[in-house]
């Protein structure tokens, strides 16, 4: 699980939301086949803490992130019909 910078145990090292989802906003734009794509989006996913990440600005920037892979992954468009 991701920390803040400076809590108790987190080192200076240790992946966080924010940092991720930067990487792949800027994966999705300067290499958008690259397979390691999937997994910062996974890891995003697994890194929430209900429904946000650490703080207001990494929320914001791993929304707008995800938002960008899921366009490009098909994920907008979805192929299936439901019936209520």
């Amino acid at each position: 699980m991701a920390g803040h910078r400076g809590q108790a145990g987190v080192t200076e090292d240790m992946p966080d939301a924010g940092t991720t989802a930067w990487a792949l906003l800027a994966a999705e734009t300067i290499t958008p086949d690259d397979p390691r794509i999937d997994g910062a989006a996974q890891w995003l996913m697994l890194n929430r803490n209900g429904d946000h990440w650490c703080d207001t600005g990494s929320t914001a920037i791993t929304v707008m992130g995800l938002a960008r892979y899921m366009g490009r992954a098909g994920e907008m468009h979805p192929d299936f019909n439901a019936s209520l």
